[in-house]
């Protein structure tokens, strides 16, 4: 209380100082902690956590809207309080200094601007606001280079595959808390890959900032491809060379890290979520491109092109023998392949090779629950191996493929060291308008292999589960009584005319299969004989099809 002797207390002396009180009262309000209509607003300043970060809230013109900075402790985290109204307005968090150890090199490092970008009306007291290397890119596209934050959102995922949520707290990849959800973990492990990027692009782990400025510079065009238009990437006069497959390298830097013994998340293969689809890959000699078809990669028959070419002349890479190794790595650190041709063949378009891929299982569920993620790993010459990670969706409409499985007397070893029937893999390979329906067919000889069956060709060689098919019989059926035999061309691919197709609605196709005198079950057993029974029976795989409109690719 201000007390003052009785002869100031003059009418006019009263009234200034009443008028000084009420311009202090309205100071005091602007400071945001003092203000009883503010909200708290906590979060994090994450490379790893930063440690002594210099934080403000500002508008997007760069000004604070609250009178104080604010300080992260040594977990990266901060606290500030606001004024309520404020937060009906777009805003940037905005930290500058402190230091983190880079999770990929273990050094010391002094952080630059790490920042997050904030739409009005998107948080309220008690919230998060946690600043990233993602939150980072979004920001910088948003306020430097004029996109829109949908625009900018948009086109970081299509270039990382993945959202940013700024309100989920990410925790150290090296050294998670204990109590981290997985997605706390996740978020931990996307920002440690652009530590491993830095690392692995040959930058210090101090330019880590200046590789986020140049991948916003590349991606204010909305494609992450190494370029700013068709100039390469300059920041600061000094040319960042992103080079064309930067999406494949920080794909790559993500998977070293998960990998590598720095990453203590324990998050498995099938935490990851869908990967970065790079179509451009960048070998020793090579650069290889995958070609998308017209439908979108899913479970079954998937075909595709690739395109190569010389590095040193820029021009078609022509008569490699392109082979194809396609691997599905899942939880547990188990893995798995997939029948595919063993080489791809060069089509009618110097260094362009067509390829075809049999997928026996998504790599995410209709659901989107991540199973894993394949890695499809085409080989252009020795040594040079390109990897391209397609999200496999679920099959859905017509069939894609169904099994068939050998006798007792017919089997492999199992995943668990003991014996299965072996399954012979039958992939809807397309109804043609003349109503030749064809299948390929692939024999399984473990987890690794699974070659198209063909007469003569021994599965499981050297093994006490050899077996050399001979008389191989693939029939076809529209009503599981009347038959039509296949062809084939001792490829894996069998197909057989069949008439009374007609129309566009969707139909059955049933397939048999007998290798010798053994007719293959869906479950191994003996025929039941109720062939004419064709939802219950043994007998054969039941294929759903729709006249023109199982055409195959991805």
């Amino acid at each position: 209380m201000l007390i003052f002797p009785v002869r100031y207390k003059s009418v006019r002396f009263l009234g200034l100082v009443f008028t000084i009180l009420a311009l202090t009262t309205q100071i005091t309000a602007c400071n945001d902690s003092s203000n009883s209509s503010s909200s708290t607003i906590t979060g994090s300043v994450f490379a790893a956590p930063v440690d002594g970060a210099v934080c403000e809230l500002q508008d997007t013109n760069g000004a604070s809207i609250i009178q104080n900075s604010f300080s992260t402790n040594a977990n990266g985290e901060y606290s500030v309080n606001i004024q309520t109204s404020r937060l009906n307005q777009d805003m940037v968090l905005s930290c500058t200094g402190g230091s983190y150890t880079d999770e990929a090199t273990g050094a010391s490092t002094a952080a630059g601007n790490i920042t997050a970008y904030v739409a009005s009306g998107t948080i309220g007291d008690g919230d998060q606001i946690h600043a990233t290397p993602e939150s980072t890119i979004i920001q910088r596209l948003v306020t430097v280079h004029n996109l829109t934050l949908i625009e900018a959102e948009n086109a970081f995922a299509a270039a990382f595959n993945y959202d940013v949520d700024t309100s989920i707290a990410p925790t150290n990849a090296n050294s998670p808390s204990s109590n981290s959800s997985d997605a706390q973990k996740l978020a931990g492990l996307r920002a440690a890959a652009f530590s491993q990027l830095t690392m692995e692009m040959g930058l210090s782990a101090g330019e880590q900032l200046d590789l986020l400025n140049a991948i916003a510079l590349d991606l204010k065009d909305g494609t992450l491809d190494g370029k700013e238009g068709v100039n390469a990437i300059t920041i600061n006069g000094t040319i960042i060379d992103l080079s064309n497959d930067i999406q494949d390298r920080f794909t790559q830097a993500l998977l070293n890290f998960h990998n590598s013994n720095n990453n203590a998340t324990g998050l498995g293969n099938e935490k990851l979520g869908a990967l970065p689809f790079a179509k451009t890959v960048m070998t020793t000699n090579h650069i290889v491109e995958y070609l998308s078809g017209m439908m979108m990669t899913s479970e079954g028959m998937s075909q595709f092109q690739i395109r190569v070419t010389d590095r040193s002349n820029d021009t078609a890479a022509t008569g490699l023998n392109v082979t194809l190794m396609p691997m599905m790595n899942m939880a547990n650190n188990l893995m798995h392949s997939t029948p595919a041709q063993a080489t791809c063949a060069e089509s009618t378009t110097l260094g362009t090779y067509d390829c075809t891929v049999f997928y026996i299982m998504p790599s995410v569920m209709a659901s989107g629950i991540s199973m894993g993620y394949w890695d499809l790993q085409i080989m252009v010459a020795m040594n040079e191996t390109a990897h391209f990670y397609p999200t496999v969706m679920m099959a859905m409409g017509d069939t894609a493929k169904a099994d068939l499985k050998g006798s007792s007397s017919d089997q492999i070893m199992s995943m668990s060291g003991g014996t299965e029937n072996r399954r012979y893999h039958i992939f809807n390979a397309g109804l043609t308008s003349n109503n030749a329906f064809t299948v390929f067919i692939a024999a399984r000889e473990g987890m690794m292999s699974m070659p198209a069956l063909v007469s003569g060709t021994e599965l499981n060689t050297g093994t006490m589960y050899a077996l050399t098919p001979g008389t191989i019989t693939a029939e076809m059926s529209l009503d599981g009584t009347s038959w039509t035999s296949a062809t084939t061309t001792n490829d894996g691919f069998w197909s057989a005319d069949l008439t009374g197709i007609s129309g566009m609605s969707s139909l059955p196709i049933y397939v048999r299969l007998t290798i010798d005198t053994e007719q293959k079950t869906t479950n191994g057993m003996a025929p039941d004989g109720m062939s004419t029974d064709p939802v219950n029976t043994n007998e054969f795989a039941t294929f759903t099809v729709t006249p023109g409109g199982s055409s195959m690719g991805n």
